[in-house]
Parts: C-alpha cells; structure tokens; sequence
C-alpha cells in the first residue's frame, strides 16, 4: 500500500478572506488536518452581535417585557453568558469558514477537535487549532505516462496441451493399490487431525504425496492403509503459505494425527473425440478451440489485475484511521471466533478493496466519458452471473425482490465499470508503448485482449458495498455531534 506524500514544511495556502485568516496548514498521515485559524474583526463583530441577541430574547428583566430590554442593560448584566454564546457561535462559524477556505472536507466518520487559544474570544490573538479526519485524496498517475510490469502469457500449442492435461485429470478415474506402502509419486485419501486443539483440519482428502511439505511427506512414506502416525510439527511443514494466514499462524506448532485411508493410482481416458464429447464437445479439435479461449480470458483477467495492483501502487492513499478503527470492530462483532491475527488480515482485505473503490470514482471522475459500459458487455457479464454463481445468488433470497435487483445491477455495473478502466489504461499502455517503437511484452497480451470475445466475470467483486468515504458538509458534520 502506497504512503501518503506528507509535506516536511507547513502548507500555506494561498486564500484571502475578509473573516479569517489562516495561520498554518498541516497535513498528517491516516487522512488527518490540522489547520490554525483566526477570526477577523468583521466576523467578531458578526458574532458578537448575533451571542447579545440571542442572549437577549432569552432574558428577563423586570420593568421590561421579555427579550426586549435595552441592549447596554443586557450587555451589563448578561457579559458572561454573552461572552459563553460568542465563543460556541465564533468557534463554530470559523471551523465552517476554515473548511471552505482550505478546501478539505471532513469525512463522514471523522471527528473534530478544536483548541482554542482561550475561552474567551475577547482575549488578544485569540486563536482556534482544528484537527479532523479528511476523506482521501487520491493522486492519479498520467494516463498516457503509466507503465506497469506485464506478465508473460504468450500462447503456444504446449500451453493448450497443458491445459488439456489438466481436463484428463479431471475426468480421471482411480484406482485402489492394494498390498503395498506409499511409494514416492502416490496419491493418497488422509485424514489429518490437531490432538493439541480438538479438532480436524481435513477428513478423508485426496492429495498427491508431492503435494506435502518434507515433514509431513516423511511421515507419510512407508505406511499402509489403515495406519495411523503421529507428529508434532509446525504449520508450515503441513501447508504452503497463503494471504490468509500470517507468518505468525504458519509457526503454530500442532500434535498432528495422520490416518492413511487409501492409496489410489489415476486412469487417464486417451486424449480423443470420446474424451471431448465428455467434455461436451463433438470433437477434440473444438475442444481445444474452447480451451483457448479460456486461455485467453484468463490472460485477459491476469493482464487486468496486474493493472490493477499497478494503479494502486502508483496512487498516493490512504485510509482515515477512524475507518480501520470501525471496520475491525464490526469484524470481531460478526466474527466472533476469528483470532486477533485473521482479523488483521481481512482487515488488509478489506482496506484494499476499499481503496480500489476510491480510485475508481477519481479515476470516473477523470475519464468518465471514455468509461461508459456498453450493453453488450453489461448483458453479458449480468448473464454470466447469473449461471455461475449460484451460491451467492442464494444468499440474497431473503431481501426484498427491488433490494436484490439492486445489489445484482450494481455488481455488475462495478464490475463492468472496473473493466472499462483496466482496459482504458491498457489501450493507453499500448499507444504509449507504440509510439517508442513497440514494446514485445506488450505484444503477448494485444493479441489475446483483442482476439478474445470473453469479458472478465463479476467474481473478484467488492464486498464494501455503496459509498464508503462519502464527503460530509461541515454543517452536516456539526450536526452530528462532532462539535468543535
């Protein structure tokens, strides 16, 4: 994640006001500003004449009806309450003013906090420091300047016969060995059981013995069906690492139970006009037609994420603290069991997705007349969804039927739209590219982007659903308590 570039020296900006001057700017990290700001005599007078009569329709005078005694009287009798009103309504009136002037809006969440110079804004100098969150701001780098590092995904005749391969494995069919141990190159049925926890971590799995780290592989080698081993051992040595879990999860240690179910041994069906009818098609020849195009709608997908990762590298951002303060607290509410580190990371998760969010709306923005979906796109994707994802379309059955319209319209609009802009900055990428005299890597990903009809699915879609870093006018955050 990309640091904010904060400013070594104070911001001075360059604004005139005939009610406030601003003293000095600064800008902190986590979204933070701290300006120092004085009233000028014109709104000294304002609010001062505002705190005498708001202060006098409250009073009551004998001799006088009330809210009507002369003002000299008032200002008597009343100077300190005057004095209290004039400070809550000064203070007030030049954190609005403050806020225009400076051009940082406070965020939705954030809360202000002022120190004055004193409580009375008689006083000589008198002064206001306001701290408060700000949304985001996002730095878009130059379209037509941007580069990232394109992954190699040239496609070849091997790379189809590979991916054949895997289809043959799919429809494989296995066999028990009998009368023997695990050998180098088996595949086995295990079950793996933490006796320091309780608990099973898988049940009667199938795993290639290639697929265990060393330690766990050792243990393995030479058993027979129906045996059990035990072991103590690291996390590590029993699974790869993963986003998932932290380093510090992966040097759990765990008394590990193994029971060796079964060896198997994979028939492969011959690659033929028979195995691609099993496949759904006629023949093998349109068979690997259609894995081409899978082919090339996952290099299309691969290409669109390294952009993405490259745009949030290159963007300077970062989230209001208070926004990560609320987002791990609601996930230890709504995930009770989680361990303090899985919420750490799915706290990362989720700020990323957050703030891909805010660069996509700088970024429509920036170039909103050059992203706007085309229908072709937006029907396919909506189609696309609606058979391939069934499980999530199952969680949305107890909404109301025009809630549940919405949330399936609106992940396919961001999902079109974030398709739109991946593209926008690939098409600049490649003109950019040609116009130094071509660029070879980009040249492997041209044709699969062009040639292939397939549009990227809605499967890597936000979780953070609607407006996140909405702006807030500052009355609007005055009236929500957040009082200077």
């Amino acid at each position: 994640m990309s640091s904010l570039d904060i400013p070594s020296e104070k911001e001075k900006p360059f604004v005139e006001s005939d009610r406030v001057e601003i003293i000095s700017l600064e800008r902190h990290p986590q979204c933070v500003v701290e300006v120092y700001a004085q009233p000028k005599l014109l709104l000294l007078e304002e609010t001062h004449k505002k705190a005498v009569a708001s202060v006098r329709r409250q009073s009551q005078i004998p001799g006088f009806r009330k809210g009507k005694a002369p003002l000299p009287l008032i200002q008597q009798r009343y100077s300190a309450a005057i004095t209290a009103e004039w400070y809550e309504l000064l203070n007030q009136q030049l954190f609005l003013l403050t806020v225009e002037l400076i051009a940082l809006t406070p965020a939705r969440q954030g809360t202000i906090h002022s120190r004055p110079t004193s409580k009375d804004p008689n006083d000589t100098g008198w002064a206001v420091r306001y701290t408060y969150e700000t949304a985001p701001q996002v730095n878009l780098p130059d379209a037509d300047q941007f580069t990232f590092a394109v992954p190699s995904c040239e496609m070849s005749p091997a790379r189809i016969e590979k991916q054949l391969e895997r289809l043959q494995w799919d429809k494989a069919e296995w066999n028990q060995v009998e009368g023997r141990a695990v050998q180098e190159g088996d595949w086995v049925v295990v079950s793996l059981y933490n006796l320091l926890k309780e608990e099973a971590i898988v049940e009667e799995a199938l795993f290639a013995i290639d697929q265990f780290p060393q330690e766990s592989k050792g243990l393995l080698l030479g058993m027979m069906p129906g045996e059990v081993g035990e072991k103590e051992i690291m996390l590590k040595d029993l699974i790869e690492p993963t986003e998932q879990i932290s380093p510090e999860q992966l040097e759990e240690k765990l008394l590990l139970r193994l029971t060796l179910h079964s060896i198997k041994q994979p028939m492969l069906p011959p690659l033929d006009d028979a195995f691609a009818k099993q496949c759904g098609k006629a023949t093998l020849d349109e068979l690997r037609e259609v894995v081409e195009k899978v082919l090339q709608y996952e290099d299309l997908s691969t290409r669109r994420a390294a952009i993405k990762e490259a745009l949030m590298e290159s963007m300077a951002y970062q989230l209001p603290k208070s926004f990560s303060q609320r987002l791990r607290k609601d996930l230890i509410e709504q995930q009770p069991s989680k361990t303090p580190e899985e919420i750490y990371h799915w706290c990362l998760v989720l700020e990323k997705q957050a703030c891909w969010k805010l660069i996509r709306s700088a970024i429509e923005k920036e170039f909103g007349d050059q992203l706007i979906p085309d229908e072709d796109s937006y029907r396919e994707l909506m189609t696309n969804l609606l058979t391939q994802e069934p499980e999530w379309l199952a969680s949305l059955k107890q909404m109301a039927k025009q809630e549940r319209e919405l949330a399936i319209s609106n992940r396919v609009k961001n999902t079109v739209i974030d398709n739109k802009i991946l593209d926008f900055y690939w098409e600049r990428y490649l003109q950019a590219a040609s116009s130094k005299g071509g660029d070879e890597r980009a040249q492997l990903f041209s044709q699969s982007a062009h040639s292939s009809s397939c549009k990227e699915g809605c499967h890597h879609h936000d979780h953070i659903e609607g407006a996140i870093f909405t702006e807030v006018s500052p009355e609007d955050a005055l009236k929500r308590g957040n009082k200077p």
